[in-house]
């Protein structure tokens, strides 16, 4: 058995591995690194893990639709089982990780491609704000007219 991580654990005992192994490629990597993006190197790879995470998102959004709901079928299957571990890991996770985090799992709950829109809108603004040079009032103004 693998030695388990710290920074795929969350103070609850609950395991990324637990949530994201049951959604498929794409949007199991999302979920993978907004848990660990704080945790991992004290935040030093924070940026990059949030820039991973919108990149997979893009990468599942390219899809056709059919393609993704058809890569999505075993996931939709551990719904329930999803919803479930993260009740019990979101009181340790970050704000901004359990919102979009919430946003992809309830597209697997009714495969509606706005929370996937919205997953994004909340990356993009997360990643323009903790680059360098970011305005705080320019990045909101953006986030608000996104959503």
């Amino acid at each position: 058995m693998k030695e388990k991580v710290k920074h795929y654990q969350s103070a609850s005992g609950v395991e990324c591995i637990e949530i994201s192994g049951l959604m498929g490629f794409h949007l199991g990597n999302v979920v993978k690194y907004l848990w660990r993006c704080e945790s991992k190197n004290q935040g030093a790879d924070f940026l990059k893990d949030l820039k991973k995470a919108r990149h997979y998102l893009a990468m599942f959004q390219a899809l056709e639709p059919e393609t993704q709901q058809n890569l999505s079928v075993p996931g939709a299957q551990y719904y329930h089982v999803m919803c479930y571990e993260f009740v019990r890991a979101k009181p340790a996770l970050p704000a901004y990780s359990v919102f979009v985090i919430e946003q992809v799992m309830d597209w697997y709950g009714g495969l509606d491609a706005k929370c996937l829109d919205a997953a994004a809108a909340r990356l993009d603004w997360l990643i323009e704000y903790h680059s360098p040079g970011g305005s705080l009032i320019d990045i909101f103004i953006k986030f608000c007219k996104s959503i």
